[in-house]
C-alpha cells in the first residue's frame, strides 16, 4: 500500500519544485502523522490492526516521496560551488544521526517506563515532534531561492 501511494504521489513531481519549502514541511507533517498512527497501532483492536498499520505505512511512504523530492531543491539552494553531492550526503548523515538519537531515546524511554500508556507515548512523541518541526521550520526560513514560488509569483503578476 505504501509503495502504491508513492507511485501515485510521484506524479506530482513538478509541483515539488514550485514550492519546495511548503512541500518539505508538508512531508514532515505527513510523516509525523504516519509515525503517530504507527505508535498507536498496537492499541487498536486486532480486526483493524492491519488496515491501520497499512495506513501508517502509506502516510510515511508518501511523505518520504514528497520529502526527498522537495529536499533536492533545498539542497540545490545551498550548492554554491557545484557541490550538491557533498551537501546531500551531509544532510543525509544529519538525518541518520537524528533518527538514531530518536530511536535511542525511544528505546531508553520504553526500558525506563515499559508500562507507558498510549496517551503518554503520544504525548512524548508530540513533544519531540514539536521540537523537530520548529527546528525544521526555522531551518527552512533560512533557505533562499532564486525563484518565486507560485503564491509569490501570482502576487507579483497582480
Amino acid at each position: 500500500l505504501g509503495n502504491l501511494g508513492r507511485l501515485l504521489f510521484a506524479r506530482m513531481g513538478s509541483s515539488f519544485d514550485e514550492d519546495p519549502k511548503r512541500y518539505r514541511l508538508c512531508s514532515d507533517i505527513l510523516y509525523d502523522l504516519g509515525l503517530g498512527l504507527e505508535i498507536a497501532t498496537p492499541d487498536f483492536p486486532s480486526r483493524v490492526f492491519l488496515p491501520v498499520a497499512a495506513a501508517a505505512n502509506a502516510l510515511k511512504a508518501v511523505a518520504v516521496t514528497m520529502g526527498v523530492s522537495s529536499r533536492a531543491s533545498v539542497n540545490k539552494s545551498f550548492s554554491l560551488r557545484e557541490n550538491l553531492g557533498d551537501i546531500t550526503a551531509k544532510g543525509d548523515a544529519q538525518h541518520v544521526l537524528a533518527n538514531l538519537l530518536g530511536m535511542f531515546v525511544g528505546i531508553h524511554a520504553l526500558r525506563v517506563y515499559p508500562w507507558m500508556s498510549l496517551k503518554n507515548r503520544l504525548t512524548f512523541f508530540t513533544c519531540l515532534t514539536a521540537v523537530y518541526s520548529y527546528a525544521n521550520f526555522k531551518c527552512l526560513q533560512a533557505v533562499s531561492f532564486r525563484m518565486l514560488n507560485r503564491q509569490r509569483g501570482n502576487l507579483a503578476v497582480d
